[in-house]
């Protein structure tokens, strides 16, 4: 036959006795025990079928359960004041342990949910929680600070200190928009991001309001500009102290015996007629297109090989024409 405890009503227990028969692992029943009534601990308005103190008086209650070391527990409670925590203190040692503390007072932090810790220590009243910039908080606004109690309102994550990523870090666009990480300087008001589109990933400067560096979906990349149509593009100056341009058909088959060199008046009637050298774009061409250097190198190197050819050739004619010279003098004498 089971043995029932009846408390009659809303009849509060007393306090030790009632910790004691509710909690304590060494009290045993033999039989299943029952408190049809609410239970109430250092209160005599009982509202709940557990409750410890009285709403607007209480400031120190708690349920602790102690641990095997030291002073080791878990407690959960008030914190005076009407902030409340759950605590978990550790051991590291036998002497020795550690706390950590979750829970919400607005004297300390705010209006949130905060996470802080306690340094190892030797007793559990020397344990020293941080009070001032919990290690993780969650204000009203589901925002979340780490490093911080007032995350700022404009971000979902607000990390005061230094961030460490050994892997991977997932940033998704809204759908809406580019995704975008921000760099503030000092000032708080110029930044530097870094953003993706659908065109590509690029470099943003606020204080020259302009896209520093560009790479496109095609592997294009672009400095000054974030439509680049070559593998680079670059709007505004380069400055090199050396630019190797690799290509084939460098233009030494001018000096080979079987090449067609134009007569000086061939070059003169193309230049009368096109107003540019043969083999050479025209001021137009160069405008619509642009010029490759590479290719323009090739094209300036073989006309200085013609003229040296066009030289040599003038030379000869000067030697015969300086024998003829001479020998005419000697007949006239």
């Amino acid at each position: 036959m089971k043995t029932m405890l009846t408390l009659m009503g809303e009849r509060s227990i007393q306090a030790a006795a009632s910790l004691t028969l509710l909690m304590c692992p060494l009290l045993t029943f033999a039989q299943d025990t029952h408190f049809p009534g609410n239970v109430g601990v250092k209160t005599s308005a009982t509202q709940h079928a557990l409750q410890i103190g009285n709403y607007q008086t209480s400031n120190e209650n708690k349920i602790v359960v102690p641990g095997t070391y030291n002073f080791e527990r878990v407690s959960l409670g008030q914190d005076g004041n009407g902030a409340a925590s759950l605590e978990f203190v550790n051991h590291i040692s036998a002497e020795n342990s550690f706390g950590v503390k979750i829970g919400a007072s607005v004297d300390h932090f705010g209006r949130g949910m905060y996470f802080t810790a306690a340094d190892v220590s030797s007793t559990y009243g020397s344990l020293s929680y941080n009070t001032t910039n919990p290690a993780l908080f969650i204000n009203l606004s589901n925002n979340v600070g780490i490093g911080t109690k007032t995350p700022n309102p404009s971000y979902k994550l607000d990390v005061e200190g230094t961030v460490g990523i050994k892997q991977t870090m997932f940033i998704r666009s809204n759908g809406i928009n580019s995704t975008e990480l921000l760099m503030y300087q000092e000032n708080g008001t110029a930044y530097h991001s870094i953003f993706s589109n659908a065109a590509g990933l690029g470099f943003y400067n606020s204080a020259s309001n302009n896209v520093s560096l560009f790479l496109r979906e095609n592997g294009n990349v672009g400095i000054g500009t974030n439509s680049p149509e070559y593998k680079l593009a670059v709007a505004g100056t380069v400055g090199a102290k050396k630019v190797k341009v690799t290509m084939q058909g460098w233009p030494d088959y001018v000096f080979a015996s079987n090449y067609q060199l134009r007569s000086i008046p061939e070059v003169a009637a193309f230049i009368d007629k096109h107003k540019h050298l043969p083999d050479i774009p025209n001021a137009a061409e160069v405008d619509a297109q642009g010029l490759d250097l590479g290719d323009m190198n090739k094209k300036l190197l073989q006309k200085i090989e013609e003229l040296t050819l066009y030289l040599i050739d003038q030379h000869k004619k000067m030697e015969v024409m300086q024998e003829e010279i001479s020998s005419l003098k000697k007949l006239i004498k």
